[in-house]
């Protein structure tokens, strides 16, 4: 379903106003804004923001980088997201305890993880993550 014209220009407004919270009927919606973990986008960008092809995009309440058009690695809350492309490699980040399985509607995204903030206590460790995801992103086609 897209929202009319209209009503995105008042949920600009009231982000850009900083609106907590809003009444709809006898309901209270909190933080309008998406919530996803500013340092570690800081850290993706300190990486790659001299990177070409490579571009973000607001998606699954975050930011994901794309590198001509194919989606590489992003932001979901407090995680790293990055795309392997291999179930199995998935898998057994999984299972060895690196990663965890990228699920935010309660079916994983097959081929993805989610690396914990946690687990990313230096650069190297960004890096080596981000990484994975672009060499899947660099080996297809131009979207």
């Amino acid at each position: 379903m897209e929202a009319q014209q209209d009503f995105r220009d008042l949920l600009a407004l009231f982000n850009a106003h900083k609106v907590d919270y809003i009444i709809v009927g006898a309901h209270a919606q909190k933080d309008m804004t998406m919530a996803y973990d500013k340092d570690i986008e800081e850290r993706i960008d300190a990486i790659y923001v001299s990177q070409r092809g490579i571009t973000s995009k607001r998606m699954f309440g975050g930011v994901c980088y794309l590198h001509r058009g194919n989606m590489a690695f992003g932001i979901y809350k407090d995680n790293l997201i990055v795309r392997l492309g291999s179930e199995d490699e998935a898998k057994g980040y999984i299972e060895g305890g690196q990663a965890l399985p990228f699920d935010i509607t309660g079916r994983a995204m097959k081929g993805w993880v989610m690396v914990p903030k946690s687990k990313l206590t230096k650069r190297s460790d960004y890096k080596r993550w981000l990484d994975k995801g672009l060499r899947l992103a660099k080996s297809l086609p131009v979207k």
